[in-house]
């Protein structure tokens, strides 16, 4: 892609070219100060960060004090260059043994101490590598031909380090829920179009390791390089924006970028014919402060390119449709699947497949979201134990009793933690909810050490109402922490109409009565059955419902939703009718 014509003329003039302000960061502060001779002395930096490496945050603080003074000295860019390249070398190594420590462990609230101030300490020293090379970067960029070439190989090494550190940032704040800023996204971009407006994208470069690129597997030793190119940075960075990979159980995180890897890359950058976007295809500008889009704003100023990512989405459907045949006949062979999924477990799969496939397709909300401005408290519990008791005693036809003795434990459902050594100290802080639709419910609360446990894709039973009424079902979809202080729980809706219940025909349960299960019916009125995942729960396979001492013949379609602690399936069978279970009235 060449924002230049075929004969090497520039599409823009030099005005317009200068209007577009290519190195116009966001935050940059202005180097003004004058060094003084401590401020060049590079002994001192290394030995200053080589005494803390016994302490590794508060070496990554000092680095970024060391990073943000250096970031107001106006300097030569060899010399900064220097200092930057020393205090790098010193660091990269804590910032990958903690991206590494957290990336391996399921993401989940509370946060803990340790791993806030750890992963706070990365994000702020990486913004301030980042803010050096923006500096190096608008000293030597130039937007025309000639100065650019004059230039090439340090412009092309600025910009490469910024997208390195942009992509690391990312990762990072993701492991902690959260998503770049807006001005990030338009730094990524007016890094991109700097160099595509040369055509210059494509030199392979070393990277500093692996963080936010990939899992390090034991085959790495210590001096492995992996090396990729702007163009793929660039890529990487954008999918994982709209992927909304933050969502994702942080194990998978490295998988987007695996396919661009082994596709090099599946995602063709063309230059914006200003026509409607065909299916296949996203739109991005020099401009824009977020991930790519499905459709073209009405209004766009300056240079656009358009992504095809038609290879890289056939690729991931053929992985899909493998598995469920293989899954089919019984018979696996990873051979058979695409590199990226080699090494990820077997449950593992199906799901990131999903998230990826579902959020490459065009979608349009088709329920409307309603905000809420007063204090609104619900009542939420979480994963498949809890439910599937609070169903379980909801279903029991001396219900009302039992609801009864549940008054202290359901009362406590409304909170999310109860003990806060802040300046909250012994407030219990409620879970409230934000907004919801016909698809789900977004609650927020105060985000505390002592939050009930909350993971991503957990099954959860929520009521929106100090009444009585039967719970929906759901499962945690996003977690958000739009600030420290605060986090947002999502929840996808599955169902409003739920009853528990056990399923004959295969494997069996402990005391042999058969196996736990969940019957309900979704927003369409389909009906499907969650399970515990299994091994001899597949398509096709015919069972029998137990419902209230009677069997009702079934058979499981396909599978419609994969977590880690459940299953859904589509479900055949019928006649079945919705059951009407006696509720408590008192609590």
């Amino acid at each position: 892609m060449k924002l230049f014509k075929s004969d090497n003329q520039p599409l823009y003039s030099t005005a317009e070219l200068e209007k577009f302000n290519f190195t116009a960061f966001a935050n940059l502060p202005r180097a003004y100060k004058s060094p003084e001779k401590k401020d060049l002395d590079l002994g001192a930096y290394q030995k200053r960060l080589n005494n803390l490496r016994r302490v590794p945050v508060q070496q990554l603080e000092d680095a970024k004090n060391i990073l943000t003074n250096l970031n107001r000295l106006s300097l030569k860019p060899d010399k900064r260059l220097e200092l930057l390249n020393l205090v790098l070398k010193e660091i990269y190594p804590n910032i990958a043994s903690w991206y590494e420590k957290y990336q391996g462990r399921q993401n989940s609230l509370p946060e803990g101490e340790e791993r806030r101030k750890a992963l706070i300490a990365c994000t702020d020293v990486v913004e301030q590598i980042a803010i050096a090379y923006k500096h190096l970067f608008s000293e030597v960029f130039r937007p025309e031909a000639r100065p650019y070439k004059k230039n090439r190989q340090e412009i092309y090494e600025y910009g490469f380090r910024i997208l390195e550190m942009l992509l690391i940032e990312q990762r990072l704040r993701a492991l902690r829920y959260q998503k770049l800023s807006r001005n990030v996204w338009q730094d990524s971009n007016h890094i991109f179009f700097a160099l595509a407006l040369h055509n210059d994208l494509d030199e392979q470069r070393p990277l500093h390791g692996f963080v936010g690129i990939r899992k390090r597997e034991k085959h790495h030793g210590p001096g492995t390089v992996l090396e990729t190119n702007a163009r793929h940075l660039y890529l990487s960075l954008q999918l994982f924006g709209l992927l909304d990979v933050t969502s994702w159980p942080t194990h998978l995180f490295h998988v987007p970028h695996a396919y661009i890897d082994s596709l090099n890359p599946g995602i063709k950058v063309t230059r914006d014919d200003g026509q409607p976007l065909r299916e296949g295809c996203l739109l991005t500008w020099l401009e824009n402060d977020g991930p790519p889009r499905f459709e073209r704003p009405e209004q766009l100023k300056g240079p656009a390119i358009q992504l095809d990512y038609t290879q890289y989405y056939n690729r991931l459907v053929k992985d899909y449709e493998a598995i469920a045949s293989m899954k089919f006949i019984d018979a696996y062979d990873s051979k058979k699947l695409g590199r990226p999924l080699f090494r990820l477990k077997e449950e593992d799969r199906v799901p990131v497949l999903q998230m990826m496939l579902t959020s490459l397709r065009k979608r349009q909300r088709s329920t409307r979201r309603h905000a809420i401005f007063n204090d609104n408290i619900v009542r939420v519990y979480f994963g498949l134990g809890e439910v599937y008791r609070l169903l379980t005693d909801l279903q029991r036809t001396d219900s009302e009793f039992v609801m009864s003795s549940r008054q202290f434990t359901d009362s406590m459902t409304r909170f999310s933690s109860h003990m806060d050594l802040g300046e909250k100290q012994n407030k219990k802080s409620p879970w409230q909810i934000m907004n919801f639709s016909a698809g789900g419910v977004l609650i927020s609360t105060m985000d505390t050490d002592f939050n009930t446990p909350v993971a991503l894709g957990q099954l959860t039973a929520f009521i929106p109402t100090e009444e009585v009424s039967e719970p929906s079902l759901g499962f945690i979809c996003r977690l958000n922490r739009p600030q420290d202080q605060m986090v947002e729980v999502g929840i996808s809706r599955l169902a409003n109409y739920v009853e528990v219940l056990l399923i004959e025909g295969v494997g069996s349960h402990e005391n042999g009565d058969g196996i736990p299960a969940m019957l309900i019916q979704d927003g369409a009125e389909n009906w499907q059955l969650i399970t515990q995942p299994r091994d001899d729960l597949k398509p096709g396979v015919p069972i029998k419902l137990l419902r209230a001492g009677s069997k009702a013949p079934a058979r499981l379609g396909d599978v419609y939703l994969t977590k880690k602690e459940f299953t859904v399936f589509d479900l055949r069978s019928p006649g079945l009718q919705k059951q009407i279970w006696q509720q408590a009235r008192a609590r």
